[in-house]
């Protein structure tokens, strides 16, 4: 079964596809501590993030030939802590609006540029009960869609003009998603199992925990913060027989994040701007801007 999400959401920049062709420059990097690795279940409604790893699959064309396309992001999933979110399908990224340190709740507008010399890109309105996504700069007459928001108790509910999407509820032991049920019934939860554990009923075995030794990520993934707290490393496999993917550091107002031949990408934040750099130029821009004249978006 395939987990569908928000149309229109899915530009993101792979950390393959915007490696850097030399490596990067760690030397006399001043880099600061990250805050303390966390495992919370939460959920991401928006989908906007940078990917650091993203699952795929092979989908076939002919009998013969297939091509091979990402799997998508879903909803629910894990807080990391320092703008790091695993999803349920087992995609590592970074979300922007943490990146950004968006306030929850907060209404604003978002510009998304993707071709920063002229300007092109998306801009997106958060509002509370509403988001609404327009693909212009400025926005023109007549947003691309808007979904509607509703906060009851402890559910939120996605919908459009069809009627609900899928709503997550907080109960307490678990964090719950179901989808639209003449599309998805299959209900999807992360269920607490101890004190930093968590289990997926839906995924056999299925095991998450935070402790001395980082964070286990059902032993696909383990995240662990070097011994001075200035460093996030990624590794691959069980404990005892790691694979080094990917490290993280980070400065006043920078993040990287390379492989172990140090090819990798940065990540420039300054002043509600976030700049996505490649060979000293940036291929893609999140800004924080004031609020859009509303009917241009919708």
């Amino acid at each position: 079964m395939k987990i569908r999400f928000l149309p229109g959401l899915l530009l993101v920049f792979l950390l393959t596809a915007c490696t850097i062709s030399r490596p990067l420059n760690l030397h006399g990097l001043k880099n600061a501590p990250f805050e303390d690795p966390v495992l919370r279940p939460d959920y991401d409604l928006y989908g906007l993030r940078i990917d650091i790893i993203r699952q795929t699959h092979d989908e076939s064309e002919t009998d013969s030939t297939s091509t091979t396309e990402d799997d998508p992001y879903h909803q629910l999933g894990f807080d990391l802590g320092n703008g790091l979110f695993f999803d349920y399908n087992s995609n590592l990224g970074l979300r922007i609006d943490r990146l950004l340190a968006v306030e929850p709740g907060k209404s604003y507008t978002l510009r998304e540029i993707f071709n920063v010399p002229k300007g092109r890109g998306n801009t997106y309105a958060f509002e509370a009960g509403e988001f609404c996504r327009n693909s212009h700069i400025p926005p023109k007459d007549g947003a691309d869609y808007c979904y509607s928001i509703e906060e009851e108790g402890h559910r939120i509910t996605m919908g459009n003009r069809r009627g609900p999407v899928f709503y997550i509820e907080r109960r307490d032991t678990a964090l719950v998603y179901s989808g639209r049920p003449a599309k998805d019934k299959q209900i999807r939860e992360i269920v607490t199992a101890g004190e930093d554990r968590y289990e997926i009923p839906q995924k056999r075995k299925s095991a998450f925990s935070l402790d001395e030794n980082g964070i286990n990520l059902n032993n696909w993934y383990l995240i662990k913060a070097s011994d001075d707290g200035r460093k996030l490393e990624i590794y691959a496999g069980r404990r005892g027989k790691q694979r080094l993917l990917y490290t993280l550091e980070r400065t006043e107002n920078t993040l990287l994040v390379y492989n172990r031949k140090k090819y990798g990408m940065l990540i420039r934040l300054q002043d509600n701007r976030l700049d996505l750099v490649r060979n000293d130029k940036v291929v893609c821009r999140y800004e924080l801007v004031e609020k859009e004249n509303r009917r241009n978006l919708n």
